[in-house]
Formats: structure tokens, C-alpha cells, sequence
């Protein structure tokens, strides 16, 4: 009756060991989900992050632009009104031109 006690008490005892191993199996292969799972969120972080910095670095060369740009505005702006004040100044010469001939017609 021992012997049976202690071959039902290995028998038990081998169960478990045998269930425990297939739970260790099942949280091995949990973990590995995990960390794989964590990699990809990992590697996505990294994409984005990556993502962030060229459309900083294009908003950077986008502002650099618009700064150049509003300098050439500002620039060409500054040419007009030179111009038109030089028409203005040709203009008014050229009137003056005008009555000049006219005066020497009538004389």
C-alpha cells in the first residue's frame, strides 16, 4: 500500500511538473509576443520620430524661403517706388519740355 502511495504521489507529481512546463511554455511564448510587439512599437516610435524631424527640417527650409522672399518683396517694392518717382520726375521734365517748345512756336 506504500508503493501505491508513492507511485500515486510520483504520478501526481510528474502531472504537475508536466503541467508545469506546459505554463512555462505558454508564458515563454507570451513574453516573446510582447517583446515583439514592444519592437514594433519601438521601431514605429522611431519612424515617427523620424517623420517629425524631415517635416521640421522642411518647415525650417520652408521659413528660410519665405524670409528670403519677403526680403526680394521688400527689395522690389523699394525699386517700384524708385522707378515711379523717376517717371514722375521724366514726366514732369517732359512737360516742361513741352511748354518750353510750345513758347518758342509762338514766338
Amino acid at each position: 500500500e506504500k508503493a501505491e502511495v508513492l507511485e500515486a504521489a510520483k504520478s501526481s507529481t510528474e502531472d504537475s511538473a508536466a503541467a508545469t512546463q506546459v505554463q512555462l511554455e505558454e508564458l515563454r511564448q507570451e513574453l516573446e509576443r510582447v517583446k515583439a510587439e514592444k519592437a514594433e512599437e519601438s521601431s514605429r516610435a522611431d519612424s515617427s520620430s523620424e517623420s517629425v524631424a524631415a517635416a521640421e527640417g522642411q518647415l525650417a527650409a520652408l521659413r528660410e524661403q519665405l524670409e528670403r522672399l519677403s526680403a526680394e518683396k521688400e527689395e522690389a517694392s523699394t525699386q517700384f517706388s524708385s522707378s515711379a518717382a523717376s517717371l514722375a520726375d521724366a514726366q514732369s521734365q517732359l512737360e516742361a519740355l513741352k511748354d518750353e517748345v510750345a513758347k518758342l512756336q509762338h514766338e
